[in-house]
């Protein structure tokens, strides 16, 4: 994952030359009441810009992304050259405050941002004199750790989605719908059944291999596990039912 984001941080650094916290914001190294714009990728534009007065909607990439930012916050649009619809993300550096939105045309875009940067500047709070800088290995580690959430979220998410929908038809769907089991038995035992291949599965993804990625074997390990787990408890229910038949 490091090697997506090393030219990137290379034109970045080359630019902008880092990163510094001070007067409650967020500014470049150099130059940082200079308005500017960095082509990160072919898709991905960096804008830095001190005020909002000095903000041009021109700049705003006319098809993929574009990352905004103002000492005081952030936004992300992306575009395409079919629709000017944009999604907007954005955030305050002192608060989790993050919404999501379509904007219509970039007059609407600018009118949302003059609010935005008003807003900024009214709940941030001023630090004293000193300053920090953010280092490369920061960011890094910053990317990295929001990925490594991404991919265990959407990796739990399928998981629990498996597990409800391999429940539902292990106890009711043919001859499985005469279970000893209940149906919360079933789930809990499924969601339990459903770690080891997670775990398993979640290695894949490092390897890059054209087949073997994370869906293929956690349904694969997933489904072969999961029936051994049921049968096996089904044969004790069993087995507990005649016992208690034959007392």
């Amino acid at each position: 994952m490091l090697e997506e984001i090393d030219k990137p941080l290379d034109i970045f650094e080359k630019s902008a030359g880092g990163i510094v916290l001070r007067d409650g914001g967020f500014y470049p190294e150099k130059e940082p009441e200079k308005a500017y714009e960095i082509m990160l990728s072919p898709l991905i534009k960096l804008v830095y810009s001190p005020r909002f007065a000095l903000f041009n909607s021109d700049w705003i990439n006319k098809n993929g992304i574009t990352i905004l930012w103002f000492p005081r916050f952030w936004c992300v649009t992306m575009t395409s050259s079919q629709t000017l619809r944009m999604r907007v993300f954005s955030g305050f550096p002192d608060s989790s405050m993050q919404e999501m939105l379509d904007i219509d045309d970039r007059d609407e875009l600018m009118e949302y941002l003059e609010k935005r940067s008003i807003e900024a500047d009214k709940k941030v709070k001023k630090t004293d004199g000193k300053s920090f800088m953010v280092s490369r290995l920061e960011i890094e580690k910053f990317y990295l750790g929001g990925r490594f959430f991404y991919y265990w979220f959407e990796f739990c998410i399928q998981a629990l989605f498996c597990t409800l929908l391999f429940s539902v038809f292990y106890r009711f769907v043919g001859a499985r719908s005469n279970t000893k089991l209940k149906f919360s038995e079933i789930f809990c035992s499924s969601f339990y059944a459903a770690m080891p291949p997670m775990l398993i599965a979640s290695f894949f993804p490092a390897l890059d291999l054209p087949f073997l990625q994370f869906n293929t074997v956690f349904l694969i390990g997933y489904f072969i596990y999961f029936l051994y787990v049921l049968n096996y408890l089904e044969q004790n229910a069993t087995e507990n039912s005649s016992l208690q038949k034959g007392d």
